[in-house]
């Protein structure tokens, strides 16, 4: 009988930058040698973020502006257009996202099951 309580762990993205920096000879990416720790401490999912701190601040620039005397403001309207440009056809860069590979949220069918979160 399958147990009814499953145990999850966060990873986050110093987690993931730290491993990186380490190095991780048997796995191909810091995500994997995470995900295959958290299933050796017998941890049934992994919750971890999808996008880094690169993103949040993008998002910022494009999205939070000031609402007082910055009409016209030609950082404002630069930021405008990268906000449209950005709605019109959403994609992240590389360096903003955690996952980068498709085999990294499912390496394996025993792998931990990812969750994510912005």
């Amino acid at each position: 009988m399958a147990p009814f309580v499953k145990l999850a762990t966060t990873i986050t993205c110093e987690d993931i930058h730290k491993t990186a920096a380490r190095g991780h000879p048997q796995h191909h990416t810091p995500l994997l040698s995470l995900s295959s720790d958290a299933q050796t401490k017998g941890y049934h999912a992994v919750c971890l973020p999808l996008t880094t701190g690169k993103w949040r601040e993008r998002w910022q620039n494009m999205c939070i502006m000031p609402s007082t005397g910055a009409a016209g403001n030609e950082e404002v309207i630069v930021a405008e257009k990268a906000a449209e440009a950005w709605r019109k056809s959403p994609s992240f860069l590389l360096d903003e996202v955690t996952i980068t590979r498709l085999g990294e949220i499912s390496s394996s069918p025993s792998a931990p099951t990812v969750l994510c979160r912005l």
